[in-house]
């Protein structure tokens, strides 16, 4: 059967959000994805009293970023993580959410996609146990302890380059809001020619390909794309362009929002998108309309569905339970894969 994540992405008091994760292990959601980004509760603090409150919930971190935080700071993170959570760790990492986290603290990347492929080098060597150098002149540094325990890492990714990279240097990757359309199969091919051109001998049948996915179960999609309608914006200007086509996004909203610059012009974009225009990035409607579209999905070698929350805890466990009890019966067993799950 398919794997079921979920993340929530909102402010929430720490004793409430460990009452949903008990209550995700007891639906049998799979796994448990914490944000590194807008600056909220620490993803690490949180996975260990996550997984402290759990027994099966797989605890993942997704995700966290070299850009952030320091190559070092982050294999130790897993490896401390690892001795606690044991096989239930993942760890997901990813460029960062540039314009919102890494910016705003003074941090400008010229080039985060070749950041991010040397913090995966160096985070995998340093949970492996080897030695690396930070500079040509400084000395060797490795982690004080490491387990056996090594998490399976991801990466989010959206662009065609991320999704190589994904391909070639991870044991899993999260696919951000491509459900619809063409776009997750677009996708997947990126990924597994990534994989062709991996030096290690490693098989499709052992990677992830997660589908990082907004969804709404609901008789009012109208609504939820409303309420989402600026995030949505967003998404359709981060682009790709050529994904968001993929997807079914209209040329002329690609258009308006590649010219947006300001806040006030991607609300006024926003406000302008068509219901089509946002089911190409949200997924959201009757529990059968969803399970439509997951099923494409995992047709075209989805192995994971990691559905995101970015409204109440009370809405994100409403998505999960429904998601759970509705829609996963209806869904097919992955074509490819199964690590991680």
């Amino acid at each position: 059967m398919i794997s079921i994540g979920v993340c929530h992405v909102h402010a929430t008091p720490s004793e409430d959000y460990l009452e949903m994760v008990r209550e995700l292990e007891a639906l049998g959601v799979d796994r448990l994805w914490i944000p590194d980004q807008d600056f909220l509760d620490d993803p690490f603090i949180l996975a260990a009293h996550a997984g402290l409150a759990t027994s099966t919930l797989k605890i993942g971190i997704g995700i966290t970023s070299p850009l952030l935080r320091h190559p070092m700071n982050l294999a130790r993170s897993a490896a401390t993580l690892g001795r606690l959570l044991g096989e239930r760790l993942l760890f997901g990492m990813g460029t960062g959410n540039v314009k919102n986290v890494l910016q705003p603290l003074g941090l400008q990347p010229d080039k985060p996609l070749a950041a991010l492929s040397s913090g995966l080098s160096t985070v995998n060597a340093l949970l492996a146990g080897e030695t690396t150098r930070f500079g040509p002149d400084l000395p060797e540094v490795k982690l004080g302890g490491f387990g056996e325990n090594r998490p399976p890492v991801y990466v989010g990714a959206r662009g065609p380059r991320t999704l190589r990279l994904a391909g070639r240097q991870a044991n899993g990757v999260l696919i951000e809001s491509r459900a619809a359309g063409t776009s997750f199969a677009d996708a997947v091919a990126q990924v597994r020619a990534g994989l062709a051109a991996r030096e290690t001998d490693v098989s499709v049948d052992d990677f992830d390909m997660g589908l990082w996915q907004v969804v709404s179960i609901t008789d009012d999609p109208s609504a939820v794309y409303e309420t989402h309608k600026v995030w949505i914006a967003r998404m359709i200007q981060a682009g790709p362009a050529s994904a968001m086509r993929l997807a079914g996004v209209s040329e002329r909203s690609i258009e308006l929002l590649g010219r947006a610059r300001t806040a006030d012009d991607i609300g006024a974009a926003a406000d302008q998108l068509t219901d089509d225009d946002r089911a190409a990035v949200v997924v959201a409607g009757a529990a059968s309309r969803v399970a439509g579209i997951l099923s494409h999905a995992i047709e075209n070698g989805a192995t994971s569905i990691n559905v995101v929350g970015t409204s109440t805890l009370q809405e994100t466990l409403s998505t999960a339970e429904r998601l759970v009890k509705d829609v996963l019966p209806a869904l097919p067993r992955p074509q490819i894969g199964a690590a991680a799950r």
